[in-house]
């Protein structure tokens, strides 16, 4: 496992030092973050430390931040161990904060956090259904499009429902620099009659530090997206994807008709 990844992971290469600091900002939401900071500092400066189980968890999040950012791939969920500790230490920004403002104003801010923190939590609850936009790009070809239509499906996952499908050519991406990735370059979307297209492996050609090492591979993924995209030759038929922010980490599903196909010319 560390030789294979001891490359680029084209998925999930990140090269900012802060990308660690900047998503637990965004899973916790800023006012929850800028309060468990505080609440830290009054913890830890301003006060003695009367339990030592506060000095553990404020040494789990440093060393998870530090332990993460020295890695130079970014996911998000390896934080979610920490998130209990920074909503304890927002609480107790949150007290601190009762005693240094009036009662209406502490009111104002509980009524802006709480709803701005549960925004996720709801989002991702409405975001987990049974029939993600994979699922659903599966049974809308299979229901639409005639079984001996030439199809490519562009993939980041192995057990793609797609793979069920008749006629179709299921490609998923090599994202390790380790394996050659650089060299797994599109087919050509010419000649065939649908392409469907994951959003998540479309945006790994578009990462900042897999465009800079390996131009040449950019350029070809850019050439067969340009081409797909290009309504001389593809239009976009239908598309499944999911509220924004997409916070379950799942692929939008981009169907495009060859410009000139109908069915009758399939059939």
């Amino acid at each position: 496992m560390y030789l294979k990844e001891g490359g680029i992971v084209f998925d999930s290469i990140n090269s900012n030092p802060f990308k660690y600091i900047l998503s637990l900002v965004s899973i916790a939401t800023p006012i929850v973050f800028v309060t468990s900071l505080y609440g830290k500092v009054e913890t830890f400066v301003h006060k003695k430390i009367q339990n030592p189980f506060q000095l553990f968890l404020f040494a789990n999040i440093l060393i998870y931040i530090a332990f993460f950012s020295l890695n130079s791939r970014e996911v998000d969920r390896w934080l979610l161990p920490i998130i209990p500790a920074i909503l304890i230490f927002s609480a107790k920004g949150f007290a601190e904060l009762r005693k240094l403002i009036s009662k209406k104003a502490f009111i104002w801010l509980l009524l802006v956090t709480i709803p701005t923190y549960l925004y996720y939590p709801l989002l991702t609850l409405k975001q987990f259904n049974r029939n993600t936009p994979k699922s659903e790009a599966y049974l809308w070809l299979r229901d639409n499009v005639p079984q001996q239509a030439n199809k490519l499906a562009i993939t980041e996952e192995g057990l793609d429902p797609l793979n069920k499908l008749q006629g179709i050519r299921v490609k998923r991406p090599n994202v390790y620099s380790t394996e050659n990735a650089r060299f797994d370059f599109p087919p050509s979307p010419i000649g065939y009659d649908y392409i469907i297209l994951s959003s998540k492996p479309m945006r790994n050609f578009k990462r900042k530090e897999v465009r800079e090492k390996y131009p040449f591979y950019t350029q070809k993924w850019q050439e067969f997206e340009n081409t797909v995209e290009n309504p001389k030759y593809f239009v976009l038929e239908k598309e499944f994807t999911l509220p924004k922010p997409n916070l379950v980490n799942l692929s939008d599903v981009y169907i495009y008709k060859r410009a000139e196909v109908t069915t009758n010319s399939i059939q």
